[in-house]
């Protein structure tokens, strides 16, 4: 009996020492950020340094939410945008991956995909902005619905659409519950279309109930992000969509959703493909 909790115990011990080993060559310390003439290089996809990046300081400042008793936006789409993968590998797009590149700062995770849709851009739009079939269109989407919709007022982008709209996601057994305010930024003559977002603080006073009856509440700290959909390389039939994402979790969250490695960044890509390619006649196939 003795010898068969000794071998109990050591099992554990080496399992924890894994589990600990893995996290630790994942986070590792960020190398000094190179000049902002020079680019590093993360997964073969060109990557800006820090200065070229979404603020990361005090992203999880209650400032960057957005009230939920107004119809302001606090945060500007440069805000929201980060300029990660500044040299996509143009033959991995041809051939339907969706390319991905992350900064992990101090417990702040920025990450971005970049995909080709054969879809116009407003095709594209369109499939984001269906937020009432999210739970069929989007990947761990568990729940979802749109609080209100409304026109912002302030002095960032007055006179945008905007919707505040609360979800829950199952990603990977990690289930988190946020309400988020997103605008809706049109420039139809360029074919360029994009939508932007920041947690609405203090969602129970919204107000809003979850499909339990609950009162809501976000689980995140810091959820800032963008979907941008635009010609690739001119030709108004094929969508490039970059997605963005600037996450600061809360308590276990904080280090688990830093394991992901994109995988679910690169999942709502091929989710908005396929709903837009699938409206489409004669659509490619993909890989």
């Amino acid at each position: 009996m003795r010898s068969r909790h000794l071998v109990w115990w050591r099992t554990i011990g080496a399992t924890a020492l894994g589990v600990t080993l893995a996290v630790i060559l994942f986070i590792k310390p960020e190398p000094p950020a190179p000049s902002r003439q020079d680019t590093g290089e993360l997964g073969g996809i060109a990557q800006r340094d820090s200065s070229s990046v979404a603020p990361i300081a005090r992203v999880d400042s209650v400032a960057r939410q957005a009230d939920p008793r107004a119809r302001t936006m606090p945060i500007a789409w440069d805000d929201a945008h980060a300029e990660i993968i500044t040299a996509p590998d143009e033959a991995a797009l041809e051939r339907g991956e969706v390319v991905h590149a992350a900064r992990i700062e101090g417990g702040i995770t920025v990450a971005q995909t970049m995909g080709l849709i054969d879809a116009p851009p407003e095709q594209c739009f369109r499939v984001v902005r269906d937020y009432s079939r999210y739970t069929e269109t989007m990947p761990f989407t568990d729940e979802s619905k749109v609080l209100r919709t409304f026109l912002v007022e302030g002095p960032i982008a007055p006179g945008a659409e905007a919707v505040d709209f609360w979800t829950r996601v199952n990603v990977g057994g990690l289930k988190t519950r946020y309400l988020l305010r997103i605008v809706h930024l049109t420039d139809p003559a360029a074919g360029r279309y994009r939508s932007y977002w920041t947690l609405v603080r203090d969602p129970d006073q919204a107000p809003c109930t979850d499909v339990e009856g609950k009162p809501c509440a976000n689980d995140l700290a810091a959820d800032i992000g963008s979907h941008l959909f635009e010609p690739y390389h001119g030709d108004p039939r094929r969508t490039r969509h970059t997605y963005t994402l600037t996450l600061v979790g809360r308590g276990w969250r904080k280090t688990l959703m830093t394991l992901d490695g994109g995988t679910s960044m690169k999942e709502v890509t091929r989710r908005i493909r396929l709903a837009a390619e699938s409206t489409r006649e004669n659509a490619r196939p993909r890989p």
